[in-house]
């Protein structure tokens, strides 16, 4: 598909009450005007990474360029180790700038997907800049309001300026049974693809869960794997069905299990 001069932003962030959806709404399109905007409410890491690279996907089949935002306030060990809670970094993947919350699991999923080699964080300089510019109180709790968007705004604007590369802790490993999304049936998608089926094929309880071309092709009442509708670089990615039925329920999984 042809290049689109339209941009979109995507904000993917588990500050999703509906007073907290209006001002993040409100304040991106005040700094954004250009763009057209999509809110994406999760609640885990693996949720966060799956729909970072889903639309991320979709913006790529579509030719669009633009920013995504992805904020999920770690409540482990990680929010002790930052004076302010987990930092915001940034990257660019191609046409599109990313900013989002530091965890070593969401780095390491999108490290194995986008293999983007160096994540930046503001420097001491540039975050004065920051805060002046856009007026930024920088005790503030709500960062993915008043701090994170603003980064974003600035990397946008100053593309000469390079930020400070991010020192990470070590990134988890990748998982491609890692569950990222429950839809509304109790499908389950994960991160593997047809390749990961064929090198390694599912066994839940010790039984191998067959693959099917087509749910159609399903038995009723059966747990199957099929290809999705999401993915990435034309893989899609593999989800656990149950034709009639909910595989979440069945299993008793949800997102941020390891289906095994």
């Amino acid at each position: 598909m042809n290049q689109s001069s339209k941009k979109f932003y995507a904000l993917i962030t588990d500050c999703a009450d509906s007073n907290a959806r209006a001002r993040q709404e409100l304040y991106t399109y005040a700094l954004f005007p250009e763009a057209s905007l999509t809110f994406t409410e999760v609640y885990t890491v693996p949720a966060l990474a799956g729909n970072i690279i889903d639309l991320i996907s979709v913006a790529e089949h579509a030719g669009a360029s633009g920013y995504v935002l992805g904020n999920r306030a770690p409540r482990e060990h990680i929010q002790n180790k930052y004076p302010n809670g987990a930092p915001f970094v940034y990257a660019h993947y191609r046409d599109i700038l990313l900013v989002v919350t530091y965890s070593a699991q969401l780095h390491g999923i999108l490290k194995h997907f986008l293999n983007i080699d160096a994540w930046y964080e503001p420097t001491p300089d540039m975050l004065a800049d920051i805060l002046a510019t856009y007026a930024v109180d920088p005790t503030t709790q709500f960062r993915s309001l008043y701090y994170a968007p603003c980064v974003m705004h600035y990397v946008a604007t100053h593309a000469h300026i390079t930020g400070n590369v991010f020192e990470s802790e070590e990134l988890a490993p990748h998982h491609p049974w890692l569950v990222w999304h429950k839809d509304n049936f109790g499908n389950l998608k994960t991160f593997a693809t047809r390749a990961d089926y064929e090198a390694a094929p599912l066994s839940i309880n010790g039984a191998r869960v067959p693959f099917v071309e087509r749910l159609k092709d399903a038995p009723d009442n059966h747990l199957v794997v099929i290809e999705g509708s999401s993915g990435f670089e034309g893989k899609k990615f593999l989800e656990v069905v149950v034709q009639g039925g909910s595989a979440a329920t069945r299993l008793g999984k949800d997102i941020g299990d390891i289906l095994e």
